[in-house]
C-alpha cells in the first residue's frame, strides 16, 4: 500500500506530536522506512468502520486503531491521512468512549445487515410476483391479439353476408325488371300513371 506525502506529515504532527514543519520534513527524510514500517502495521491492526464521503464529495475508507483515525483512498491503495479521536478527557477515558461507541457501531451495523436481509428477501419475492406478472401479462397480450384476430374474421364473415344479401337482391331485382320490363309498364311510366 502507498502512503502519500500528507500522511507522513500529519502522522508526525499527529502521532510523534512534532510541531516543527522544518523539523517533521527532516525527520520524514530521515525517517521514512520506519514511519511506512509502523503505519502499515497500524493499517493491518485496524478495524474497518466505514466506507463513503464523510465532510466531503470524496468517497473514502475509514478504519480505527485504537484511537487513531486512518483514511485510505476508496481502494485501499494509499494511506490518505490519520488523525486522533480525542474527546479531550485524556487517553483512558477517551478509550472508554471509543469503546462504547464502536460497540454502538456494532449493534447498528447489526441492525443493518438484518434489515439489509430483510430487505433482499422483500425484494426477491416482489420481484418474483412481477415476473409472474409479466409472464400474464405477455399471455394476455397473446390472448388479445387472437381475440381480435377473430374479432376481425367474424366482421368480415358479416360483411361477406351482407353482401351475399346485396347480391341476392340484385338478382330478385334483375328478374322483377324482366317481368315487369314489358312495353305497357314503360308507357305508363312516361304517362306518370295519369
Amino acid at each position: 500500500m502507498n502512503i502519500s506525502n500528507h500522511f507522513y506529515f500529519r502522522y508526525c504532527q499527529r502521532i510523534l506530536e512534532m510541531k516543527d514543519d522544518k523539523n517533521i520534513k527532516q525527520y520524514i527524510q530521515k525517517n521514512k522506512e520506519r514511519i511506512q514500517e509502523h503505519a502499515l502495521k497500524m493499517y493491518s491492526h485496524s478495524t474497518f468502520l466505514y466506507h463513503g464521503q464523510l465532510g466531503d464529495s470524496t468517497v473514502r475508507n475509514y478504519y480505527i486503531q485504537d484511537n487513531h483515525i486512518l483514511i485510505t483512498d476508496s481502494q485501499n491503495t494509499c494511506l490518505v491521512t490519520i488523525f486522533n479521536v480525542d474527546f479531550t478527557f485524556g487517553y483512558e477515558i477517551d478509550k472508554i468512549i471509543i469503546n462504547s461507541i464502536m460497540n454502538k457501531i456494532l449493534q447498528i451495523n447489526d441492525q443493518i445487515s438484518i434489515e439489509e436481509k430483510s430487505m433482499e428477501d422483500f425484494i426477491e419475492e416482489k420481484e418474483t410476483k412481477l415476473d409472474a406478472i409479466d409472464v400474464e401479462i405477455k399471455a394476455l397480450n397473446e390472448k388479445l391479439k387472437l381475440l381480435d384476430t377473430q374479432k376481425k374474421a367474424i366482421k368480415s364473415e358479416i360483411e361477406g353476408k351482407r353482401a351475399s344479401s346485396v347480391i341476392l337482391n340484385k338478382d330478385v331485382m334483375v328478374q322483377i325488371n324482366k317481368l315487369v320490363n314489358s312495353i305497357d309498364y314503360r308507357k305508363d311510366l312516361n304517362c306518370n300513371f295519369s
